[in-house]
């Protein structure tokens, strides 16, 4: 980790993942992934006054540089600012709240940043409500689920003038201010943090205006904070000055620790005491260093907020108790990193575990995973793709690729009998699974098991409506356009429509090969997704699911993706019989079917087999797990014995969008379901009930990568050599050739048949 004066490059060897998906937690098992808006009230420190200003410039400090306050700011990245939402973005880059550039509390660019300078603590209240309508009336939050953190860091002002009115700024009216301002925030506002920052401890910032060498304004800080500047050094008014600073601070702790806000799960107050003490920073020939102040020597420069900052988030992670309590404007401040023992919200009780960074498989949890890919058939294709998205570490990112393959196979197996075999079959699919265990680290494979075929022929043949369609039908359609990724966030439920990306996180980023496939080429799809991945640029896909929905509400901030292309699309569906023969065109209990039964039966097996060996155990951030609802399928009926069309599209063979959903729910639930008592049946009876939650009883998604769904039928070897195709000249040759005879033995009739006529006609003839 190395630092700067006001950016700092974070190489740390935590990586926190997006926000999780258990959305019901209390704020004691908070992470800083999980927080999503940020916001502060307060004064001219947190308003940014003066931050970026040059010392020769006194007018500028009347700036508020709102984009580099040190709690709220959010301006540049962690590498060039050092805010508390630069720190929070490192784990969340969709956090939102924080102010940018410079401007006053009602532009659009102070967000959620409601500091105004010059407040003392009677202001903080009309702040607070300021703040909460603004939240409200936003719809780029949810503001009943979204997580929030509130900075309040007010009393400087009250003390530089406590000595006009000394009832007025008295440490009982201050606590009150204060206490209303929390009570408000305790009462309207969900799902809530609030950093109480302790009151700066003031006098030593007398120190800059003792040495005349600096020259600094002091006639204009004498005017701005008289009571704590005039004072003489170890006078009765400086000493009064000193014991209100204490009481205010002293407080501060008193309302905390009464449990005043510890009634709600979802809410509460921390006290951060890093400025209870201040040691002011000086030169190498002892003088107070200016380059920590702005242009008045009173406002702080960005250096000096940058260490604030730092010292915020490092509070934040200590426990009760053990909350460092002394800032040191001179030394060197740096990030700590979370870790399984510390905390952001750490009470007398309750040491908090963030989420820290896993390395191993069978530790991973839904929060973790950060992308999702998959490879299949037209079963799986279907999307659009992300271009230039510097979003994906291929390296640190969880990883979820899903693997569904053999429908396509087991449709033309009947032609191809050879080549699909079950032995070639485990064999294509495990060059594609060595593929991935090679090339791409931190990855759970989900290899979904074979469809029975079977189910699919009642559709076909018992329903009038998919016997009467034609040999081929021609669909068109337009495809949604949305500008931003967090357009697909859906307040934080799911709603009409599932996908396993929706179920799984709401800020997964996702790629998809989009080609239906057989599995012998799954392996190269395997090699040219990922090594594309590496090489160029990132391509993402989603499916097209998250993009049609009608009835939900979206938030449309965050970052914008860019260059999105969403073309028209033209789709031609053959009819089932040419879509999949070998399946759909036997005849009931016919050689034919059962062998297909047969085929089908043993693709499972083979697939068993692949898995439950050691051969992908080797590394410990790899991972195959067999998902096997399909193994046996449930069709729901409508009327009598009638299967229920709705599931499949126009074409009374391919998924619909209804099926889609539940082949989501389902892969969903068998990710929960521990080895060994997977469901290896699926009902497509719509019931949105079947959703499986995760809790602290469900183990993870990945244990022993055991196989236990079907018995070990005897299986077959590979064939050494697959027999080659004809080439297509041959066919050529074949074919003309048959034309030609057909041509020659045709004429040869004919001409039979004329020499047969001849002689009879000239027998009938009389002259």
């Amino acid at each position: 980790m190395s630092s700067t004066v006001s950016g700092l490059s974070f190489t740390a060897s935590v990586i926190v993942t997006d926000v999780r998906l258990f959305l019901h937690f209390p704020v004691h098992e908070l992470t800083p992934a999980d927080i999503k808006v940020v916001a502060a009230v307060g004064d001219s420190l947190t308003a940014g006054n003066g931050i970026a200003s040059s010392q020769s410039n006194i007018l500028d400090v009347l700036t508020q540089y709102r984009g580099l306050s040190w709690s709220v700011g959010g301006d540049g990245n962690l590498t060039t600012v050092t805010t508390l939402p630069n720190i929070l973005k490192y784990f969340n880059p969709n956090l939102t709240g924080y102010s940018v550039r410079t401007g006053g509390a009602t532009t659009p660019d102070a967000f959620f940043n409601q500091a105004v300078p010059g407040s003392k603590s009677r202001d903080v209240p009309s702040q607070v409500e300021a703040l909460v309508q603004r939240m409200k009336a936003d719809s780029r939050i949810n503001f009943e689920l979204d997580w929030k953190v509130i900075t309040l860091f007010i009393g400087g002002n009250d003390m530089c003038d406590h000595c006009y009115n000394s009832l007025l700024h008295s440490v009982e009216n201050y606590r009150k201010n204060v206490r209303d301002s929390l009570d408000y925030l305790h009462k309207e506002v969900p799902r809530a943090l609030v950093n109480l920052v302790e009151v700066l401890y003031i006098s030593p910032l007398r120190e800059m205006h003792l040495e005349t060498s600096l020259n600094c304004p002091t006639w204009l800080v004498n005017y701005m904070c008289p009571c704590v500047i005039l004072p003489e050094a170890d006078s009765k008014a400086l000493q009064m000055v000193e014991e209100l600073n204490r009481k205010y601070q002293e407080t501060l702790h008193e309302l905390v620790e009464s449990g005043r806000y510890d009634t709600s799960p979802d809410f509460t107050v921390v006290i951060q005491p890093f400025f209870r003490d201040v040691v002011v920073p000086r030169l190498e020939d002892g003088r107070p260093d200016r380059s920590y102040f702005s242009a008045d020597c009173f406002h702080l420069s960005q250096k000096a907020q940058t260490l604030m900052a730092r010292s915020l988030w490092n509070n934040m992670l200590e426990p009760l108790g053990s909350k460092t309590a002394k800032h040191d404007f001179s030394a060197t401040v740096g990030l700590k990193c979370p870790t399984k023992n510390c905390s952001v919200v750490s009470l007398v009780s309750i040491c908090l575990v963030l989420l820290w960074f896993i390395s191993a498989v069978h530790k991973l949890r839904p929060a973790d995973i950060k992308v999702v890919a998959a490879l299949g058939d037209y079963i799986t294709s279907d999307g659009i793709c992300f271009y230039d998205t510097q979003e994906v570490n291929f390296e640190t990112d969880w990883k979820l690729v899903t693997v569904f393959i053999g429908g396509t196979d087991l449709c033309h197996y009947c032609l191809d009998q050879d080549n699909l075999s079950p032995s070639n079959y485990s064999h294509n699919l495990m060059l594609a699974l060595d593929i991935l265990y090679r090339e791409v680290p931190r990855v759970l494979v989900n290899v979904v098991e074979v469809m029975e075929m079977e189910v699919l022929r009642p559709i076909t043949r018992n329903t009038l409506a998919c016997a009467l369609l034609p040999r081929s039908v021609l669909l068109r359609f337009p495809v949604l356009v949305f500008t931003s990724l967090d357009m697909l966030k859906n307040e934080m439920l799911v709603s009409i429509k599932e996908t396993l990306p929706i179920l799984l996180n709401f800020y997964l980023f996702t790629f998809r090969h989009d080609q239906a496939s057989s599995v012998r080429e799954n392996s190269t799809l395997a090699s040219v997704d990922f090594g594309r991945v590496l090489k160029y640029n990132w391509c993402f896909f989603i499916h097209k699911s998250l993009f049609l929905y009608s009835s939900i509400s979206f938030s449309t901030h965050g970052k914008n993706v860019s260059r999105l292309k969403y073309p028209s699309l033209s789709l031609s569906l053959f009819s089932y019989r040419s879509s999949c023969p070998c399946v759909i065109n036997p005849s009931e209990n016919s050689p034919e079917f059962e062998e297909i039964k047969r085929i089908n039966y043993k693709y499972q097996a083979e697939i068993q087999n692949l898995l439950s060996g050691d051969r992908y155990d080797g590394k410990e951030d790899f991972a195959v797990v067999l998902q096997p609802f399909l193994q046996n399928s449930i069709i729901p009926s409508v009327g009598v014995g009638e299967p229920d069309t709705t599931l499949f599209a126009l074409d009374c063979f391919h998924m619909s969008q209804r099926a889609q959903e539940e082949l989501a729910i389902a892969l969903w639930n068998n990710m929960l379901e521990p080895v060994g008592q997977k469901q290896t049946y699926n009902n497509f009876t719509r019931d949105r009930s079947k959703i499986s939650c995760p809790s602290e009883t469900t183990p993870p998604p990945v244990l022993t990568p055991e196989i236990l769904t079907l018995p070990n039928p005897e299986l077959t070897t590979r064939d050494a050599n697959c027999p080659e195709t004809l080439p297509v000249w041959a066919t050529v040759v074949v074919g003309v050739g048959s034309l030609l005879v057909g041509v020659f033995f045709t004429w040869l009739i004919m001409y039979c048949c004329c020499r047969s006529r001849k002689p009879k006609e000239q027998k009938g003839s009389g002259f």
